[in-house]
């Protein structure tokens, strides 16, 4: 970005419009968030149409968690889990389940029954829900900042070639 003196001492952008870069990648990075949540939730309501209950020991739980720049940590469940399908016996790794669930506990899993190791715990909408309002909360800073650049632009005065002022100087006689 190349920057010009001004006459009042400050600097001006050759270009000013340039920095409707940021508004528009916030408005695009919160409309793929959006888009992604509305994906995963119609791929998740597609599961559960066809998938069928199915009690599961658990065999194994952890815990990971993730810390964000705050310091507020977000913790997150998961356990390896045993269930039986048409008396067939099987083991899914790394669901997701809630803290209070412990080893050798038994939870309800959801199976896709033309491939019964595809096994999920119950979708919740929390997940669609908050990825959704933060895609949208990212549109809708970048829409707004793109309405006020654009309307700034429109109201401002186009800048007065600093080399133009100079040849017109007044001559000044002493």
């Amino acid at each position: 970005m190349k920057r010009n003196l001004s006459v009042n001492g400050g600097t001006t952008m050759k270009n000013p419009k340039i920095i409707l870069i940021v508004p528009i990648i916030f408005m695009i990075i919160g409309l793929v968030l959006v888009f992604f949540a509305f994906k995963s939730k119609n791929e998740n309501d597609k599961f559960m149409e066809t998938a069928e209950p199915v009690l599961a020991k658990c065999t194994r739980v952890w815990m990971t968690s993730s810390t964000d720049d705050d310091g507020d940590t977000t913790y997150y469940y998961h356990a390896d889990v045993d269930y039986e399908y048409d008396n067939i016996p099987y083991h899914a790794y790394d669901i997701s389940v809630d803290g209070s669930t412990s080893e050798g506990d038994t939870i309800m899993i959801y199976i896709n029954p033309d491939n019964p190791n595809d096994a999920r715990q119950e979708y919740t909408q929390g997940d669609f829900i908050s990825m959704a309002v933060f895609g949208g909360l990212f549109a809708f800073i970048g829409f707004v900042g793109i309405i006020i650049l654009l309307w700034s632009f429109k109201k401002s005065k186009p800048r007065v070639n600093e080399k133009w002022d100079k040849i017109n100087e007044p001559w000044e006689i002493r």
